[in-house]
């Protein structure tokens, strides 16, 4: 499994309650957080900045094409 693809996982960890704050946080919709990883769906680069920021997400991890890959 790809890092990026790890994202689904890590999203379902948060309870539904704790999804629609992080949402609200992110300006965008718990729906499209959810798609993140799936179908090819990918955060933009500010957006990947600001997950980063709200839970912790790494950046690299959700766009290695843009910030290089992910060293742990």
């Amino acid at each position: 499994m790809s890092e990026f693809n790890k994202w689904p996982v890590f999203w379902r960890e948060f309870s539904i309650q704790d999804r629609d704050e992080i949402a609200k946080k992110l300006n965008v919709s718990a729906f499209h957080l959810r798609n993140i990883g799936k179908m090819g769906a990918q955060p933009s680069a500010s957006l990947a900045v600001r997950i980063e920021k709200v839970c912790g997400y790494p950046k690299e991890m959700l766009r290695p094409d843009i910030f290089g890959e992910y060293k742990s």
